[in-house]
């Protein structure tokens, strides 16, 4: 007969089973983040002008990156700007580090790793500046215009000159280089809704377009 101690340890076993018995505390390292990363980053700078960034990081697994972006700085873009950095990951898949651009001031940020290993949340910790955004690890896939098609949901955000806006919506590619859309926006606070969009894309073997 199956005492009621065993069958208590005999539920908490099979909810452990169901929850994960490798453990519940993620176990991080400078080699988890390695290889090709997209990412991209938004807020304003230290006079409170708007910036946004998105571009390529190439990570050594050592605690090094090299990498490209084009930026826009309270409205001028600059474009095939190199990066170096650090970055350095602790145990509970936290960390820190440095990020230099070849145009413009260094920065400092840290990030967590989510549990997919391959999402990265960054937030830039320099005095008077509010930045934030995220890496996504891209693998060794190829890319072109051709295999970018489908149906896409998207969501983004921007500060203009005193015009904050944001808006989310889906957009359609359809492999050769044109996409057609709708999107809800929010500008200045007023909503519009269902507002068609239309436009164009290329994609560079390397993913970048």
């Amino acid at each position: 007969m199956v005492g009621r101690a065993t069958r208590v340890s005999i539920r908490i076993c099979a909810f452990v089973l169901v929850m994960g018995c490798a453990g519940w505390a993620a176990t991080c390292s400078n080699a988890t983040v390695t290889g090709n990363y997209g990412f991209q980053v938004s807020g304003a700078g230290q006079m409170g002008d708007p910036r946004a960034s998105n571009g390529q990081l190439t990570a050594d697994g050592n605690g090094n990156f090299t990498g490209t972006e084009t930026a826009k700085v309270a409205g001028v873009t600059y474009t095939n700007v190199s990066l170096i950095g650090t970055y350095k990951i602790g145990p509970n898949c936290s960390g820190s580090g440095t990020f230099t651009p070849s145009v413009g001031p260094a920065a400092t940020y840290s990030f967590v790793i989510l549990s997919d290993h391959k999402t990265i949340q960054i937030l830039d910790t320099d005095k008077q500046r509010t930045q934030s955004g995220y890496a996504m690890a891209q693998g060794t896939a190829t890319c072109s215009t051709a295999n970018l098609t489908g149906t896409y949901g998207f969501q983004g955000g921007s500060v203009g000159l005193n015009n904050p806006g944001s808006g989310n919506g889906q957009m359609i590619l359809d492999g050769a280089g044109h996409f057609t859309g709708t999107e809800t926006a929010s500008l200045n606070g007023e909503i519009f809704s269902s507002v068609p969009i239309a436009g164009t894309y290329s994609m560079n073997s390397n993913c970048q377009g």
